[in-house]
């Protein structure tokens, strides 16, 4: 996924269970990144077509995209890297490693087109997955639980901005909100007892000849830095976060904000003139 991770935990043996969810994160990293040859992702992407034996938890994330693309409305839409690697999005950001996929690949409008058989998951001809955004999140929850279980009274796994929190403290974990421009540094904060939060921004990926100006695409190409250019999400899970912050950021202000009402999400969106707008329940997390 090609990005820092951190755990930060309350509860007995706390530095043992920290070096323990950082190994399965290292460990989720060779399932699900694009840039590595070996990962469950890569040889999906590059079956043409034919059923590959691939991990629980794979068909689980895939399982996860699928749900997410289809309560989104398609705004999730995993299948678009083509379009990426097009745009000059092939370098991971901290290796010299690349994206490879066959030269038929093709965006998908759909990814309900995926067969899955217990391990077994089959990919139409011509589709690819970049599921590394989902990933992280989705890592995050599966780790936060992990350390849960081995001890943990309170957690807080942070993968790349996406954050699975979970705390038998009253007042919560204190996250800072960073802008969604690179220059004004914290711009909000809130509190947050159990669930996930997640963050994501045009530029995210802007880093000159190793990366692109914007990372979030449609199936017509890489998304206007003109309209809106950064999303905070605040859901039951690190995963479901980060999938509506891709929806938060493709639709347009008014139908967004209904429908993360509607999915009793909290949201922080910033349009390209720094007008900051938030879905009604994000002042309950919100520290004044």
């Amino acid at each position: 996924m090609g990005v820092t991770a951190t755990a930060t935990l309350i509860g007995t043996n706390s530095p043992v269970v920290a070096d323990e969810c950082l190994d399965m994160i290292l460990e989720l990293e060779k399932l699900w990144s694009r840039f590595l040859p070996t990962s469950d992702i890569t040889l999906l992407n590059n079956s043409i077509g034919a059923p590959m034996w691939v991990d629980a938890r794979t068909v689980n994330l895939i399982r996860y995209a699928q749900s997410a693309f289809i309560s989104t409305n398609g705004a999730f839409n995993p299948t678009l890297l083509p379009l990426q690697l097009t745009s000059g999005d092939e370098q991971s950001l901290v290796s010299n490693l690349r994206t490879t996929i066959p030269t038929t690949s093709r965006p998908w409008i759909s990814i309900v087109d995926i067969h899955i058989d217990n391990n077994m998951v089959t990919l139409p001809e011509t589709m690819t997955l970049d599921l590394g955004g989902l990933a992280k999140g989705f890592a995050a929850d599966l780790v936060c639980q992990f350390a849960l279980e081995r001890g943990a009274t309170s957690a807080c796994i942070n993968i790349g901005g996406d954050m699975a929190i979970s705390t038998a403290e009253e007042s919560g974990w204190d996250v800072e909100i960073e802008s969604p421009t690179s220059n004004l540094g914290i711009v909000d904060s809130v509190r947050v007892k159990q669930g996930g939060v997640a963050t994501s921004s045009l530029n995210a990926r802007d880093r000159g000849e190793h990366g692109i100006p914007s990372h979030i695409f449609s199936v017509d190409g890489p998304l206007s830095s003109n309209k809106i250019i950064g999303a905070t999400v605040i859901a039951s899970t690190a995963a479901w976060a980060e999938a509506w912050t891709k929806y938060a950021i493709a639709i347009p202000i008014e139908e967004s904000l209904l429908l993360l009402d509607e999915h009793h999400l909290a949201a922080r969106i910033t349009d390209a003139d720094g007008t900051i707008y938030t879905s009604p329940t994000w002042k309950e997390f919100q520290l004044v």
